[in-house]
C-alpha cells in the first residue's frame, strides 16, 4: 500500500475551510444512528485531504468517536493492505490468514462508534472492493471520504451530496498570502510546486513571455493554465521533470518529442485553439512513460505505434484513460500497450473502424479487459448525414467484456441494431447523444439490457418507443433530450420497480403528458420537465 504523509494541519494556515468545517464536524457528530458515507469532493490540489485531516483531528470530533483510522486508497492499492492498515492503526494483533478473514476481524474491531476516513478513493469498485469492511451496527459511526470524481462520491451514498471543494476567493487568497509562513524576502521560485490559473476568459500570452514560468518555477509537479493559450506548444515545458500534471491550450497541432522527457508525468490535458486541424499528433512517447496515466484533449489524438526498428514490445499498466483519439490510432501496436485501459473515447470516421476493413481495429478493443467506459462519437463534417450513417455495429461478444459504460454520438444507426447494446453483459449506463440512432419506431426484444440502470437519449427523430417492464430489469434513471416526435413514454415503465427518476428537457408534449401519467400512477417516481409548463393546459402538441 502506498504510504502518505498526512498534512500538517495548524488552524492559523488554512484558509477557506471553516464553513465546510462546520458543516462535515456537525455532520459526523450528528445523532443518525445508521452508518454514514460523508464524502468530499474536487479536482486535484484543493485540500481534500487537507480538509479532511482537519475535520479528522478537531477536538470534537475525536471526542465522538472511539475508534478513528485513516486509510489511503489511491490507484494503486490493495485491499489486503487497506485491512491491515486499520488493524495497524488500533495496535490490533493479526490473526487473520487470508482476506476474507481480515475483513472479519476488522468487522470485529470496528464494534463501538468509529470514523474511518478513505482517502483519495478513484473508481467505484475501488469503494465496493472494501466496504464490505465497515459494519453498520447502528451506532453512529461515519465513514469520510475523498475523492476528484463526483460519480464515486455518488455511488458510496446517493441519498446525500457531497461536499464540493470551489477555488479561494480573492480575498481568501489574500488572507492566504498575508500568513506569516508564505511571507519572505527571498524568492519563492524553487517552493513553488502548483502553478494553475483558471480566468474565466482566455488570455493570450505573448510569445516573448512563453520561457517565463518553466525558467521561475523549476520544481513545479501541477501546472495547470489552460486560459492562458500560447501562440505555440510551450517552450520550456520539457524542462519542468517534476511534473505529474499538466494542463494548457494554445494554437499548436502537435505534441512534441520532447514531452517524452517528463517521466514522472501522469496526467496531461491539452486543448488547441487551431482551426486548421481536427487531429492533434502525438509524437511524444506518452505510452512508454511509466507513470503516465491520462490524456484528455479537445480534439481527436493520433497516437503511434511502435517504429517499424524497435523491438521493445512491453505493456504500460499504468495508462488508465485517453480520452478522445481517432480511429486510425486504435491499432495493436498502440491499444496493445494499454492493457489496463479503463476509459477510451474514439472520435473520427467511424467506418474506419466498425465496418469493413475496420473490422479488425475493433477487435483490437475487446482485448481491453478492463475497459468501463466507452464513447464513439462519428465525424460527419463535411459529409451530410446520409453520407455519413453507419450500416452497423460488431457483434456484442466483439465488444470489450467488461463494458459498463457506453455513449455513441451522431451515429446515425437504425434503431434494429440496438439488440447488439442490449445483450452487453456488464453495461448500465447507455448515452444515445445527437442522431446516435435514427427511425420512426424502437422495438426491443426480450432478454437485454439485464444490468442498465440509466438511458439518456439525445436529439432524435423517434416517434414509436415500444417497450416492456422486463425489457429494463434494473433501469434506475431516464433522460430524453430534444426528442420532439416522440408521441409517448412507454407507460409499462413505471412497473421497472427500481426506476427512480425521468427527465424531460425539450421533448414533445406528448411525451411530457405521458410521463406526468406515469407518475400519478406509480408513487415514488420522480419527474422532471423542462420547460415546466410542457403538455400541461392546451391539448398536446409537437
Amino acid at each position: 500500500m502506498a504510504e502518505r504523509r498526512l498534512p500538517d494541519v495548524e488552524k492559523d494556515n488554512v484558509v477557506g475551510f471553516n464553513e465546510v468545517t462546520t458543516e462535515l464536524i456537525h455532520r459526523l457528530t450528528a445523532n443518525t444512528e445508521d452508518l454514514q458515507v460523508i464524502s468530499i469532493i474536487g479536482m486535484p490540489g484543493l485540500g481534500k485531504t487537507t480538509l479532511a485531516n482537519k475535520v479528522y483531528n478537531d477536538p470534537r470530533v475525536l471526542e465522538a468517536f472511539s475508534t478513528q483510522a485513516w486509510i489511503y486508497v489511491s490507484q494503486s492499492y490493495t485491499k489486503t493492505d487497506l485491512l491491515l492498515s486499520i488493524l495497524k492503526s488500533g495496535n490490533q494483533v493479526i490473526t487473520a490468514t487470508d482476506e476474507k478473514s481480515l475483513v472479519k476481524q476488522v468487522c470485529g474491531y470496528l464494534t463501538w462508534t468509529y470514523l474511518i476516513v478513505v482517502d483519495d478513493v478513484w473508481d467505484k469498485k475501488d469503494w465496493d472492493s472494501i466496504k464490505e469492511a465497515f459494519p453498520n451496527y447502528k451506532n453512529r459511526s461515519r465513514i469520510l471520504l475523498t475523492s476528484r470524481n463526483e460519480p464515486v462520491a455518488v455511488h458510496a451514498n446517493p441519498l446525500r451530496d457531497p461536499y464540493k471543494l470551489d477555488f479561494l476567493t480573492v480575498e481568501q487568497s489574500l488572507e492566504l498570502l498575508q500568513i506569516k509562513k508564505y511571507i519572505s524576502s527571498k524568492p519563492c521560485g524553487l517552493r513553488v510546486r502548483s502553478f494553475l490559473c483558471f480566468a474565466k476568459d482566455q488570455v493570450n500570452l505573448p510569445r516573448e513571455h512563453e520561457g517565463c514560468i518553466p525558467e521561475e518555477f523549476k520544481l513545479l509537479r501541477v501546472y495547470h493554465i489552460k486560459p492562458i493559450s500560447s501562440p505555440r506548444f510551450p517552450s520550456g515545458i520539457d524542462k519542468l521533470v517534476h511534473l505529474t500534471y499538466v494542463a494548457f491550450s494554445g494554437d499548436f497541432t502537435t505534441i512534441p518529442p520532447a514531452m517524452s522527457k517528463l517521466w514522472n508525468l501522469q496526467t496531461l490535458i491539452v486543448e488547441t485553439t487551431s482551426r486548421t486541424t481536427r487531429t492533434i499528433d502525438v509524437k511524444a512517447d506518452i505510452l512508454k512513460m511509466s507513470q503516465f496515466r491520462h490524456l484528455h484533449t479537445n480534439k481527436a489524438s493520433k497516437l503511434h505505434g511502435l517504429a517499424k526498428t524497435s523491438k521493445d514490445a512491453s505493456s504500460n499498466k499504468s495508462v488508465q484513460t485517453l480520452a478522445t483519439i481517432t480511429p486510425e490510432s486504435c491499432t495493436g501496436d498502440v491499444l496493445g500497450q494499454t492493457p489496463c485501459l479503463k476509459k477510451l473515447g474514439i472520435h473520427g470516421k467511424l467506418a474506419t473502424l466498425l465496418e469493413g476493413s475496420g473490422s479488425s481495429l475493433f477487435d483490437n478493443l475487446t482485448k481491453l479487459e478492463q475497459l468501463v467506459t466507452l464513447k464513439l462519437s462519428n465525424d460527419v463534417f463535411p459529409d451530410p448525414p446520409s453520407e455519413s450513417r453507419l450500416q452497423g455495429l460488431p457483434q456484442w461478444f466483439r465488444f470489450p467484456p467488461n463494458l459498463e459504460r457506453l455513449t455513441l454520438a451522431d451515429t446515425f444507426l437504425d434503431w434494429k441494431h440496438m439488440y447488439v447494446l442490449g445483450m452487453l453483459p456488464e453495461l448500465e449506463e447507455l448515452k444515445l447523444k445527437d442522431n446516435a440512432f435514427t427511425g420512426e419506431s424502437w422495438n426491443l426484444l426480450d432478454g437485454g439490457f439485464k444490468k442498465l440502470k440509466a438511458l439518456q437519449i439525445w436529439k432524435t427523430d423517434l416517434v414509436f418507443w415500444k417497450a416492456k417492464a422486463e425489457h429494463f430489469p434494473s433501469l434506475q434513471h431516464v433522460f430524453l433530450r430534444d426528442c420532439t416526435k416522440l408521441v409517448e413514454i412507454p407507460s409499462s415503465l413505471g412497473k421497472v420497480e427500481t426506476l427512480r427518476t425521468i427527465k424531460l428537457h425539450r421533448t414533445s408534449s406528448y411525451a411530457a403528458t405521458s410521463a406526468r401519467k406515469i407518475k400519478q400512477q406509480y408513487n415514488g417516481l420522480k419527474v422532471e420537465i423542462f420547460p415546466p409548463d410542457l403538455g400541461q393546459g392546451s391539448s398536446p402538441g409537437w
